[in-house]
């Protein structure tokens, strides 16, 4: 496995991919980013010490009452994105999209797959409309709806992984979540209604899943 990881793209010799923390399974829930960011002293997935991972904690473990040492918290790919300078992830992302694909199918297959097997979560959420749930909608079940939209996010859907049935929940990135900083205005509006429709539905109806 070790040399198939050495042949993709994402692997460097620079930095190592970052691992989910070990949590005591079974889990009830298990949440999965997209990759490792480039912010520094990253040391797990959507960490407390990175701006996404306080965002993950305040409006999607606090208000659901989780601990993050009870659920399990990982990303679709394990490495950080190859670097090209100058470095724009956007620009990176938007003409590499078949290697990013091939290398979620390559990641999943080789590790996540083994996570979810292992951590046996009562549901998965996945974190992201483009960026998690289409990828791994491809991966694992191309049935699910395609409309993230209107069809698929903050619902439950059947999946079975492995022979093993699962609840999916998609959802959108905790950045979404959070307030704009003063003076940001990028994507206001999509945000804003994102926001609302995070807090007001699809985290009670994450809530009744689980307590279902």
């Amino acid at each position: 496995m070790k040399d198939i990881c050495n042949e993709c793209s994402f692997r460097g010799e620079t930095y190592d991919p970052v691992l989910p923390k070990f949590t005591l399974p079974p889990v009830k829930i298990m949440f999965i980013g997209e990759n490792p960011s480039w912010e520094p002293g990253l040391e797990s997935p959507l960490a407390q010490n990175s701006i996404s991972g306080q965002a993950l904690d305040k409006y999607y473990l606090t208000p659901l009452k989780l601990l993050r040492n009870k659920v399990w918290i990982t990303n679709l790919i394990k490495c950080r994105y190859p670097r090209e300078e100058p470095f724009d992830v956007y620009h990176h992302k938007a003409s590499h999209q078949s290697d990013i694909q091939d290398t979620a199918n390559r990641c999943c297959n080789l590790w996540l797959i083994e996570e979810i097997k292992y951590a046996m979560p009562k549901i998965i959420v996945t974190l992201s409309d483009k960026e998690v749930y289409q990828r791994f909608r491809k991966i694992f079940d191309p049935k699910l709806p395609a409309n993230f939209t209107d069809k698929a996010v903050g619902r439950s859907h059947d999946i079975v992984i492995d022979g093993m049935p699962f609840k999916l929940f998609p959802m959108v990135h905790p950045d979404i979540s959070r307030p704009l900083p003063p003076g940001e205005t990028w994507k206001k509006d999509s945000r804003e209604k994102w926001s609302h429709l995070h807090r007001e539905e699809h985290i009670p109806a994450l809530m009744s899943l689980l307590a279902s």
